[in-house]
């Protein structure tokens, strides 16, 4: 072999992880909690005004090294609900930190359509600060960056009562969506505490076990598994909207819907620009900010596929580079196809032409993510709640009320796989 073909190989097979410490979540936390500290600081010192912008700039790349270094280190395999609520935390964290660390003036703020019940905790310098992280994904109540709230004629009672019933709903469609997967293929892509996945395998053995050929199959475990995605991302935005409006420092408005019902797509701008959520949208765009604007599409997916790498990689120490470039790329094709499309014939992809197109190449891209995520044992592990107390699990109940189960008190092991 050619001394360039060597050294093509050994980057293909080069693997940063290999050559890093491996840190358990204990171990990791002092970069995590370095990484937190700094940017909370950073949100505090913007309030104080420009200038502490010399700090701010010092402080700001502290918090990303912490946390990279942290996420880099850290092995969550196995662990997959601890690790998509702490490092979404620590994300924001970094991302505020990054934004108002490089500010030239304080954030001004959207008036709030109603008085919080702790207004003086709200009105605190600390409390602005931790709202600066929490509310990054959206920037809800900075204005300039988003359109001001308005008042719901609604109490926070009926606001809390709304969240609760939909986190139930989306705990409930969790459980039952995840079961089929866990029912047809159990020591292997359905396996709740795998840490890997054989993903041909997989799709063979539940093919076998269901009756039903790979042709729906494979696309059945692609929207199984992005519908119970979907479900995630809203379970824990109403759990979080419960536990903020109960405690009376936030207010109902500061938690619209997370998405508007993404089925309803006719095209694909319409469903990654308006009805799937803009969580971060703003955190993709400016990196590339300055890139060609037929790039603009692209510079957004391209943002999107490293930062899932980085989110997934605690998960089984390798980044997945193909899966996720393959899945984000590919829809940001789509989505400049169609605006060719536009641009050529005038007509915008829409009614029921467009809805096939829009799910059939949604289900092409989601092919390459949901291989990935499942052969690092994710798929599997959206159960692992559910089974590791299967008295959580309202299907396990309706299983052995049906005769079909052992009691759910019984331990994973313990179970015997329903005939």
């Amino acid at each position: 072999m050619s001394g360039k073909g060597t050294f093509l190989a050994h980057l293909a097979e080069f693997n940063l992880a290999d050559h890093l410490p491996i840190y358990t979540l204990t171990e990791a936390a002092p970069f995590f909690w370095l990484s937190f500290i700094c940017s909370w600081a950073v949100c505090y010192l913007v309030h104080l005004g420009s200038d502490t912008r010399l700090l701010r700039m010092a402080l700001w790349p502290v918090a990303v090294g912490a946390n990279m270094w942290g996420v880099l280190t850290l092995d969550m395999r196995g662990q997959y609900a601890t690790w998509n609520i702490v490092g979404l935390v620590f994300f924001n964290a970094t991302s505020a930190a990054i934004r108002w660390g490089t500010a030239t003036s304080p954030p001004t703020y959207h008036p709030l359509p109603r008085q919080p019940r702790f207004l003086a905790l709200r009105q605190t310098t600390c409390l602005k600060a931790l709202n600066l992280i929490f509310d990054e994904p959206r920037l809800l109540t900075v204005a300039g960056a988003s359109l001001p709230p308005t008042r719901s004629p609604y109490g926070s009672f009926h606001h809390i009562r709304h969240h609760l019933l939909h986190f139930l709903l989306a705990f409930i469609f969790i459980d039952l969506l995840s079961y089929p997967l866990y029912y047809f293929d159990p020591t292997n892509l359905g396996h709740p505490l795998a840490t890997s996945a054989d993903w041909d395998q997989g799709i063979l053995t539940i093919s076998s076990a269901s009756g039903l050929s790979k042709a729906v199959v494979l696309p059945a475990v692609i929207l199984l598994g992005s519908v119970t995605t979907y479900l995630g991302m809203s379970l824990l935005w109403h759990a979080n909207a419960v536990m903020c409006i109960a405690s009376g420092v936030w207010v109902p408005e500061e938690f619209p819907k997370v998405m508007d019902r993404p089925w309803l797509a006719c095209s694909l701008n319409e469903l990654w620009g308006k009805r799937y959520h803009q969580n971060s949208f703003h955190v993709y765009t400016r990196p590339f900010a300055r890139l060609p604007r037929y790039l603009s599409i692209f510079r957004i997916f391209a943002a999107s596929a490293i930062y899932h790498m980085l989110c997934f990689h605690p998960q089984h120490r390798t980044y997945k580079v193909y899966n996720f470039s393959a899945m984000f790329l590919l829809t940001g094709l789509g989505l400049e196809a169609e605006r060719q499309f536009h641009r050529w014939t005038g007509r915008r992809v829409s009614g029921w032409s467009g809805r096939i197109w829009t799910w059939a190449w949604f289900t092409f891209c989601g092919y390459f993510m949901m291989r990935g995520v499942a052969e690092i044992g994710w798929l599997g592990g959206i159960r692992q709640v559910f089974e590791e107390d299967r008295r959580t699990s309202p299907v396990e109940w309706v299983l052995y009320l049906a005769g079909s189960r052992p009691h759910p008190s019984l331990p994973l092991e313990l179970s015997t796989r329903l005939l």
